[in-house]
């Protein structure tokens, strides 16, 4: 079962801004407060983490998108 709809355009954002897992769980560290480590963002990006709302906005931020943009689910399942 799939945790979120946003973790492949997650993954997408991401390597569009040439950031690495590390660098996304640096930055909402140390620009929202929020304890994600590297581990935590591939489960995301996998669909194996649920992603709550203020994670969601804060991922968005960090990775220069918006939130609507995370949430287009774009699988075909």
């Amino acid at each position: 079962m799939k945790a979120n709809i946003c973790g492949p355009r997650i993954r997408e954002a991401r390597l569009k801004s040439g950031m690495g897992q590390v660098d996304v769980s640096a930055a909402l560290d140390v620009n929202h407060g929020l304890d994600i480590n590297q581990s935590k963002v591939s489960k995301i990006e996998l669909r194996k983490r649920t992603v709550t709302d203020y994670e969601l906005k804060a991922l968005a931020d960090v990775l220069g998108v918006t939130a609507d943009f995370l949430l287009e689910d774009t699988s075909k399942d």
